[in-house]
């Protein structure tokens, strides 16, 4: 019998599942290059190198099935087998990566610069979790009270606040901690072209804090 063949799925239907975790595992100036990135995904943090598969297990939650993301889908296709054969048979493969997600002309971040006018004013990184509720909360708030019973506010201050607060706090932090609240929203139902249009703007407002 030949290799098993390994779950795929195709990037429309994975911009319409709210239940999974998209771990996206191009390097941190590939994800932020000109391509952009998926809104709502997971950037694969300070995971190494697909020779050590292993370093993966712990971007992985237990409680849903991960989608894995690169740029044409042969390296994340390559780390779904090594992952299935450690006993991780919930992992999936974006079919085509992010060359074929935008060639379907479906949403991105990064690849926008927002317009002067739309860009969030701030003075200082203290405050940008009050950026953060201008681009964002409103437009959710009711869903993450129905659904996880807490106040929008509260989320913002644990994701993005506690960063923000941190010692050692850099643009990377901060932008993740960015990818962590879209992620929450796409799994609580937020259209893809709204979180894609906030993390531009939020993303925006952290470089010129951090940059000038």
């Amino acid at each position: 019998m030949g290799e098993q063949s390994l779950a795929v799925v195709k990037p429309r239907a994975l911009s319409e599942e709210r239940l999974c975790t998209i771990l996206d595992i191009r390097g941190w100036d590939e994800r932020h290059g000109d391509i952009g990135f998926i809104p709502g995904s997971r950037w694969r943090g300070e995971i190494v190198d697909l020779g050590e598969p292993r370093s993966y297990l712990g971007a992985l939650d237990p409680t849903c099935k991960t989608v894995l993301v690169c740029l044409s889908g042969r390296r994340s296709a390559v780390l779904q087998r090594q992952l299935h054969d450690m006993g991780r048979r919930d992992i999936q493969n974006l079919e085509g990566g992010m060359l074929r997600w935008c060639a379907d002309r479906l949403p991105t971040s990064g690849t926008t610069i927002p317009l002067e006018k739309d860009m969030p004013k701030i003075d200082s990184l203290a405050d940008f979790p009050r950026v953060v509720r201008s681009c964002f909360v409103a437009e959710w708030a009711m869903v993450v009270e129905e659904d996880l019973g807490m106040d929008p506010l509260e989320v913002v201050d644990e994701i993005i606040g506690k960063v923000v607060a941190s010692a050692d706090v850099s643009l990377e932090t901060v932008l993740q901690a960015v990818d962590g609240l879209a992620e929450l929203a796409r799994r609580n139902g937020h259209p893809m072209e709204n979180i894609a249009n906030n993390i531009d703007r939020m993303n925006a407002a952290a470089r010129r804090c951090f940059c000038g």
